[in-house]
């Protein structure tokens, strides 16, 4: 049996103010609904309130989570916050109440965002709680109705867009904050969702850069996340040659492996042949090289010439499937059908070379090596490998 805890008498004073702050504010918004749903309203400010409990914030400010919509949509008043829970409960609240609901929606949005953006931390908390309960229930909706969801709002979508984007960049001093970094990034995954800003090009290429920044890989790290947990393939590859190891990323094989597995999982080639070099070289999992080979087709079955050029070595060395010399020189020739694959160019030159299931060919053979040596040139990070240097595939299936 645990020991029971003895509070203090001001410990138990918070308890009691909390506690009298969540009843007021059942009773004050009794009957309400969430915006376009059958929803009580209150669950709203329960969900600030526990957000703000899940960022540690302190008994006061989880009572002005609760509180928070009190003044602006019932009859509550600051004077009766101020009364009941105390000055510094009331002042958040306040922070967080429009002052002139005459004014048009745009220039209230204005004023708060301007005001955010200089808030003290614990100010912005609060809205980050609130702002993370709003746009999640958004998503879980968005996913359910689709574009049907703006006819809820007075103001759609691109006004939507608007406010939540600039709230965003408002509270991005909290993206650098190690306790609350976690909470900013719950906003922004759920906003990249709803407006699919995930295919932002711009926005991608600069989680990118962060990788390379030791001081900016973690954050860097959390939004690739993000837009990966979402569906973007782009940040599932990152992520996974991220793990690989870099100087701003610590080398987690497991974590590769998990990434590569989901992004090939979408069908997207290059993902399956990375998924299956996972395989084959036994990063993050065991070698396989039967479940390298599996991969290496789907990959090629989208067109990977990479994949081609492994199976063709597959067929060529009797790796996994039965030895066959005119097998692997159809996969070289498909490999090498652009022209733009130094390994397969290589390969298939050696085929035309010895006679390795073709004709010998010495002419084709010494255009191929050229162009082959050509694009190397002008692109030595190409990675392939040629018949006879397959010595992880060899020697693990033998």
């Amino acid at each position: 049996m645990s020991k029971e805890l003895i509070l203090s008498e001001a410990e138990l004073l918070e308890n009691e103010m909390l506690t009298n702050a969540i009843a007021y504010a059942v009773e004050m918004h009794k009957g309400g609904l969430r915006k376009g749903t059958n929803i009580p309203y209150i669950v709203h400010p329960l969900e600030v309130m526990h957000i703000l409990y899940e960022m540690g914030a302190d008994k006061k400010l989880m009572a002005a989570g609760v509180l928070h919509d009190t003044v602006e949509d019932t009859e509550a008043t600051l004077d009766e916050i101020k009364e009941l829970f105390g000055e510094e409960v009331a002042d958040l609240v306040a922070s967080h109440t429009e002052k002139d609901k005459s004014l048009p929606w745009r220039e209230r949005k204005e004023i708060a965002l301007a005001h955010l953006a200089k808030a003290s931390e614990r100010e912005q908390m609060l809205v980050l709680a609130d702002k993370i309960s709003n746009i999640e229930a958004m998503a879980r909706d968005y996913e359910k109705i689709g574009d049907k969801l703006w006819e809820r709002f007075n103001q759609g979508k691109e006004q939507q867009e608007w406010y939540y984007g600039e709230a965003m960049e408002a509270l991005s001093a909290l993206e650098n904050n190690r306790e609350l970094m976690n909470f900013y990034h719950r906003f922004r995954s759920s906003f990249d969702y709803i407006f699919n800003s995930l295919c932002s090009a711009t926005y991608f290429y600069r989680q990118l850069e962060g990788l390379l920044n030791v001081s900016k890989a973690d954050s860097a790290l959390l939004n690739l996340k993000c837009l990966a947990e979402h569906g973007h393939i782009g940040a599932m590859i990152a992520l996974a040659e991220a793990y690989q190891g870099t100087p701003a990323v610590k080398e987690d094989l497991a974590e590769s492996f998990a990434w590569w597995e989901k992004a090939a999982k979408t069908g997207h080639p290059v993902a399956q042949y990375n998924f299956g070099k996972c395989f084959e070289k036994g990063k993050g999992v065991e070698v396989d090289c039967k479940q390298a080979f599996d991969w290496y087709l789907k990959a090629a079955e989208q067109g990977n010439v990479e994949a081609m050029n492994d199976i063709g070595i597959c067929f060529a060395e009797g790796i996994v499937v039965d030895k066959d010399e005119e097998e692997a020189f159809r996969w070289f020739k498909r490999a090498s059908v652009n022209e733009s694959y130094a390994g397969a160019l290589y390969n298939l030159a050696s085929c035309y070379e010895t006679g390795f299931g073709t004709e010998v060919n010495l002419a084709e053979a010494e255009r191929l090596e050229k162009l082959a040596d050509k694009l190397l040139a002008e692109d030595d990070n190409q990675d392939w490998c040629t018949v006879g240097e397959s010595e992880d595939l060899e020697e693990n299936y033998n």
